[in-house]
């Protein structure tokens, strides 16, 4: 049988492909990282009988995969009910966010047998984490129990599949996938080549022996997973946890899901004994007293199936040099361009003489389109020095100055009343920022 041999080079660091061989990769500027990759294509194909396995759609969902409880209300929500079995999850993070912490506590309230394989911490250092999280009493605590849970430390990917492969275990956490080397795959530990492929056997074995597997990834600098994107395309869900180090708010967020909705949110505070659950986020993000200054600005936004209050903070300062600053803080500094310019030439204001600042406190990031107009009403109340009031705007603001409907209106605007607001400004009563001003 005629082959067709395609001859390729692909990057061991991102997997990039190139027609031709080069020193330096042209996607990630690694040097000597580029490797051959042939791929044989056959002319024709021979098609073999073989015996297929079809079934009804009622049937299918009659044998569906049951689901464990772990009693974390906020996480089951994210995870669309709890961990599913032969569920794959990726859940990434920055070094040292807390991912080993939350994932700690989930063993911990899982009620199935579950095995928890240490590719960068010695077991030392773990047992002394979960008797933190236990307060002292690793067996003893109501919060946390590790009887069911055991530990291993381990590089070897063969390690982990024969633990997959024995069905002792409900749940298998790999902390983390970095860490892990196929003896079989060329490159070196936590390379393009050993992620993919790694995942790849993980994968098929826990799929075949009904088995969840929760895996650890490490993001990089600029927030996207270390290693290939095919990672993410291997799982059944990809969680990100997030969250400012130098603050005790984190989190967990859903980027997609085979068990459940995409969007869904979880909102922690990480303590001294672990990662508390924030029960009403609704008003966690303000300070929202008596007295207002001017340059803040009150908005409602949803994450997911959350919806809560944020505090925009803006200000205006004359600007010495050529070239004004505009610089946001947890906020869209592109968007905040766009309003900026919609501002200077719908309502006349000479913005361009002015450094402009804008902060969304609590350091939750915003990327809701419903704080627009609480951007705006910042930037104008700062710029006239003078005060907004008890009033919270909610709304996203168009490139003529008029201001739309968001979604999941109705429920801001419920949320807006329950935080007692005695103004809520929307597209109902503020079409343009022309009546705002």
């Amino acid at each position: 049988m005629a082959k067709n041999n395609s001859l390729q080079y692909i990057c061991t660091n991102c997997g990039v492909e190139s027609p031709r061989w080069q020193g330096e990769c042209p996607s990630c500027h690694e040097w000597n990282s580029l490797v051959q990759n042939i791929s044989m294509q056959s002319s024709t194909t021979k098609v073999k009988k073989k015996s297929v396995t079809v079934s009804k759609l009622d049937q299918i969902l009659l044998s569906s995969e049951p689901v464990t409880k772990i009693n974390m209300v906020a996480v089951e929500n994210v995870l669309g009910g709890g961990i599913h079995d032969s569920q794959i999850i990726l859940l990434a993070g920055e070094p040292g966010i807390g991912k080993s912490t939350i994932l700690l506590q989930m063993v911990g309230n899982f009620p199935k047998t579950s095995v928890y394989v240490s590719g960068e911490e010695s077991l030392s250092q773990i047992a002394k984490r979960a008797e933190r999280l236990s307060n002292g009493t690793i067996f003893k605590s109501k919060s946390a129990n590790f009887s069911k849970t055991d530990f291993v430390s381990s590089t070897e990917l063969d390690t982990v599949l024969s633990l997959i492969a024995s069905k002792a275990y409900s749940l298998v956490i790999i902390d983390s996938i970095q860490t892990i080397v196929d003896g079989e795959t060329s490159g070196f530990a936590g390379s393009m080549n050993q992620i993919r492929a790694c995942t790849f056997k993980i994968t098929e074995i826990a799929k075949k022996n009904n088995v969840a597997v929760i895996i650890i990834g490490q993001v990089t600098k600029e927030g996207d997973i270390a290693g290939p994107k095919m990672m993410e395309h291997l799982v059944d869900t990809v969680l990100y946890f997030e969250g400012d180090r130098k603050s005790e708010l984190r989190i967990l967020k859903s980027y997609k899901n085979r068990f459940g909705s995409v969007g869904e949110t979880a909102i922690f505070e990480m303590k001294e004994t672990g990662l508390v659950e924030i029960e009403d986020p609704g008003s966690y993000f303000i300070t929202k007293g008596d007295e207002v200054s001017e340059g803040i600005a009150y908005s409602i936004i949803s994450d997911g199936s959350i919806v809560y209050a944020i505090e925009v903070q803006a200000l205006v300062s004359k600007s010495f040099f050529q070239f004004p600053k505009r610089l946001a803080t947890n906020y869209d500094n592109g968007r905040l361009q766009m309003l900026l310019a919609v501002m200077q030439k719908k309502l006349s204001l000479n913005l361009y003489e002015y450094d402009i600042y804008v902060n969304i406190t609590g350091g939750v990031r915003v990327t809701d389109t419903s704080a627009d107009l609480a951007v705006c009403a910042a930037v104008i109340s700062s710029f006239k020095n003078k005060k907004l009031g008890d009033a919270v705007y909610v709304g996203e603001v168009g490139l003529s100055g008029n201001v739309l409907r968001t979604n999941r209106h109705d429920a801001k605007v419920a949320q807006a009343k329950k935080l007692k607001f005695k103004n809520i400004m929307t597209h109902e009563n503020l079409p343009n920022l022309k009546n705002f001003v």
